[in-house]
């Protein structure tokens, strides 16, 4: 029944692939040049600026679509179209429905972080080699399935509309602001660059960064994420039983 979902959401995509194409290419143009154009007349780093925020595009864009997919899936289902009561009439387990959520935004978030890197590479005039691309790509996809988790478990609670759209400028200050995307953490306070240093996430940007920069790369912060994945994925399970079928 898993394979029926999926394919009714890939016949929806099919028919909103021109906003979905448009969307994939506005959103990290309009990063780059509302964020890494100004910001680069700002910020000086040891590297052009401009390059050094490239992994931050890939991520706010990706991380970004895979969670408002996600949420905005999620929330129809559970709250806006009755899609649910029609559901649960059928042979379909609650696994298979956030499942299918889940899969459909992260696939979408990954289709967004290839556009994103093609887009930068161009605007930048920046070579990127085939094993450079697969080695931010794996450490992308985990962040963006943690974000596809995340917005389908909030999706679950989330009934209005004022309450997402400040949920989701959240998710984007923290991408974009808030974890050494866009602003180096040297600008931070000491005490909060240590708090923030331990976020599986920023170690994956930061790790996207030394990759354009030939320099070491850490792979705990893909380890952490999917160990926080699997957890976020059993708790949302756990709350789609206590809430789906009352």
């Amino acid at each position: 029944m898993l394979a029926v979902l999926l394919y009714r959401d890939w016949l929806n995509i099919k028919k909103n692939g021109i906003s979905l194409l448009v969307i994939f290419t506005m959103l990290p143009m309009l990063l780059h040049l509302f964020l890494s154009l100004p910001l680069s007349n700002i910020i000086s780093v040891d590297i052009r600026y401009l390059n050094w925020a490239a992994p931050g595009i890939w991520v706010t864009a990706s991380g970004l679509l895979a969670f408002c997919v996600a949420i905005l899936r999620m929330k129809k289902i559970k709250h806006d179209s009755g899609q649910l009561d029609a559901l649960l009439k059928t042979p379909l387990r609650n696994g298979e429905i956030i499942f299918s959520v889940i899969i459909v935004a992260t696939l979408l978030g990954f289709f967004q972080a290839l556009v994103s890197i093609g887009l930068t590479v161009l605007l930048n005039n920046e070579y990127l080699g085939f094993g450079q691309i697969i080695l931010i790509l794996l450490q992308i996809i985990p962040l963006i399935n943690f974000y596809a988790i995340l917005g389908t478990l909030l999706g679950i609670f989330i009934k209005d509309g004022i309450v997402l759209i400040s949920v989701i400028l959240l998710i984007f200050l923290i991408l974009a602001l808030s974890i050494g995307s866009f602003l180096p953490l040297e600008i931070f306070p000491t005490n909060y660059v240590e708090v923030v240093n331990k976020l599986p996430l920023t170690s994956i940007i930061n790790s996207c960064q030394m990759i354009i920069q030939n320099g070491a790369v850490s792979y705990i912060g893909i380890f952490l994420t999917f160990l926080l994945n699997i957890f976020l994925v059993l708790l949302t399970l756990v709350v789609s039983y206590k809430t789906f079928r009352k």
